[in-house]
């Protein structure tokens, strides 16, 4: 409640959001581009150890800090689906600052918290434990691991197609109708009825018999 009341506080956290958005950007976008360069400076060391060392050099545009942001965003959390944390940082910060809702926050949250663990899941599934790992991060390759053990391969892949669908249908009413109507005319075509000749062979080989 105070919060609501304490007109800079409420001002300086929608500009953090608004600006942390920012960074995010350029930190996660960078990590695309440098991230070979810097794991093998992050892994291995603390934390701690990787800020406060001088004389250690990272390629990240945004320096340590970016390098480590992206790098427990990426790669230990969510892989590249961390993208979406910059639009919810955004949509925070923009509420927050200009008391304005570009989209409705309720719906939205709900559909970037799906497209986090989807998204990672299906990176998780599709690279593995190869070098690309980061795409899925240390969450996707988990749940991909977890699932596959359960299910198997093809089994995740199923699994992560029906419930695409199963959310596509709930947030969106996805329409078959098209799917319904290729049925449809595939059927028409298959029950057509074949014209013969007298002595009951099909006519369309007549035909073709004597283009021959």
């Amino acid at each position: 409640v105070a919060f609501f009341k304490n007109e800079k506080l409420h001002k300086i956290t929608g500009l953090f959001f608004f600006l942390f958005s920012g960074y995010l950007l350029i930190a996660l976008t960078s990590f695309l581009f440098t991230w070979q360069a810097d794991q093998d400076k992050i892994l291995g060391i603390s934390w701690s150890e990787f800020l406060f060392q001088p004389e250690l050099k990272v390629d990240n545009w945004l320096g340590k800090l970016g390098a480590l942001t992206a790098h427990i965003f990426i790669h230990e959390w969510l892989g590249v689906a961390s993208f979406i944390f910059i639009f919810i940082s955004f949509l925070l910060g923009f509420r927050i600052l200009f008391q304005i809702s570009i989209v409705p926050l309720k719906k939205t949250f709900r559909y970037s918290i799906f497209g986090l663990l989807w998204i990672s899941a299906l990176f998780g599934h599709i690279v593995g434990s190869s070098d690309l790992l980061f795409l899925g991060g240390r969450v996707g390759f988990q749940m991909s691991n977890w699932l596959s053990s359960i299910l198997g391969s093809i089994g995740t892949t199923l699994l992560l197609c029906f419930i695409l669908l199963v959310f596509s249908v709930i947030t969106f009413n996805l329409s078959f109708n098209r799917l319904k109507k290729f049925f449809l005319s595939f059927k028409k075509f298959s029950d057509t009825p074949t014209a013969t000749s007298p002595d009951g062979t099909p006519q369309n080989m007549l035909q073709d018999e004597t283009i021959f």
